[in-house]
């Protein structure tokens, strides 16, 4: 059994069922795998630039920034949004190394630059994961 690695996943809400599905497989591997899908808030639903984070939305930004931090691994299955983006963000700056699953390279270039790994399939992922595992690390990048 490889090395069980904390893994923080997430994707849009509207991909719920593919996220659902990455993180069971995940977790079968032995992996602890906090999953989140955001949901893409429209222009009505946004806080004005410069308005403060209130209640609960203060909160969700510091449980998701503390867990990120403690990640080993952030995968993102797209697709993404704004949310998602600030996300990865804060993985990269981390040094939390990020991964995307899709077949598809298409993502805006601030997300493109932050990702590590690009993988095209959940069994592509479990493979890098193993090979961690018997290298004894978690490699920085793709090389």
């Amino acid at each position: 059994m490889s090395k069980a690695l904390n893994i923080f996943l997430v994707s849009a809400a509207d991909n719920l069922d593919t996220l659902s599905s990455v993180q069971a497989e995940l977790t079968a591997h032995g992996h602890h795998v906090r999953g989140r899908a955001l949901h893409a808030r429209t222009m009505q639903e946004r806080r004005p630039f410069g308005g403060m984070l209130l209640g609960e939305e203060d909160q969700l930004f510091s449980e998701l920034a503390l867990q990120i931090g403690m990640a080993d691994l952030f995968v993102l299955v797209p697709p993404d949004d704004h949310d998602v983006a600030c996300l990865v963000g804060m993985a990269h700056v981390s040094g939390v190394p990020v991964a995307v699953i899709s077949v598809d390279p298409r993502c805006c270039f601030m997300v493109k630059g932050c990702v590590s790994f690009w993988l095209e399939t959940v069994d592509g992922l479990l493979e890098m994961l193993a090979q961690w595992s018997d290298q004894g690390v978690i490699p920085e990048e793709d090389a």
